[in-house]
């Protein structure tokens, strides 16, 4: 089984128990299933804004990413034995980035309903901090 997690690494520590034993375990226990977790974290951090504030959030540097997948290494968790939780890395991406926009932009482009792009554009400016980790 495949399980991906796209974003920022902000609350990891406080939330990689959780996904462990809610998410993935339930789904894929072992010894009968090898679960393989991507994960695709962006180099920025788009938090929230306060009441009133832009919907687009705060851009800020990330904490370091190196060493996000250590969080489910074997030796940091107890319960995946070694082997039966892979996990593989994705080139990180920067959350707000013109890069991400031009990116967005291809992809609408390419989207041949109308209907689509326009719903998309929607929830692109509405809620654009949810849209970035979506698209990612």
């Amino acid at each position: 089984r495949v399980f991906i997690l796209v974003g920022g690494v902000r609350t990891l520590s406080q939330t990689q128990d959780s996904i462990l034993k809610n998410l993935i375990y339930p789904i894929c226990a072992p010894p009968t299933c090898i679960a393989h977790l991507v994960i695709h974290f962006s180099r920025a951090d788009n938090r929230p804004g306060s009441k009133g504030e832009d919907p687009g959030g705060k851009v800020l540097a990330a904490d370091s990413n190196d060493g996000a997948s250590d969080f489910f290494a074997p030796l940091n968790n107890d319960i995946f034995p070694d082997g039966f939780l892979i996990v593989h890395e994705v080139d990180g991406y920067e959350i707000g980035s013109a890069e991400e926009q031009r990116a967005m932009d291809l992809m609408e482009s390419e989207i041949e309903d109308p209907e689509v792009v326009h719903r998309l554009r929607v929830i692109r400016y509405g809620d654009p901090r949810r849209y970035s980790m979506w698209f990612a």
